[in-house]
């Protein structure tokens, strides 16, 4: 690998460090104690990091979970067109799922 054990050892410690707060992050989004965005600040990991772990254990409540964050921007800063735009991807995202399934 071309690099001293420590610096090994260093990555595979930054790997599961990011694995247990990405764990962590989805299990809170999914108890609804909160929401993506909050957790995205509090970790330091992206939004989509924390949908895409959360979308392997749950698809359907990392789509709910998603639209409430969605509502929570709307509300925060007055954008309607936000939650539109948010409601509009779920819907092509559930629909993109059922013709995966069928196939």
């Amino acid at each position: 690998m071309k690099q001293s054990a420590g610096a090994f050892l260093e990555r595979a410690g930054e790997a599961q460090a990011r694995q247990i707060l990405l764990a962590r992050a989805a299990d809170q989004c999914r108890s609804g104690e909160t929401i993506f965005s909050e957790l995205a600040d509090e970790t330091g990991l992206a939004v989509e990091e924390i949908m895409l772990a959360m979308g392997s254990q749950g698809k359907q409540e990392a789509l709910e979970m998603f639209l409430a964050s969605c509502r929570t921007v709307t509300e925060a800063r007055g954008t309607p067109e936000f939650l539109r735009l948010g409601k509009e991807a779920v819907t092509l995202v559930r629909k993109t799922s059922v013709n995966m399934e069928s196939l």
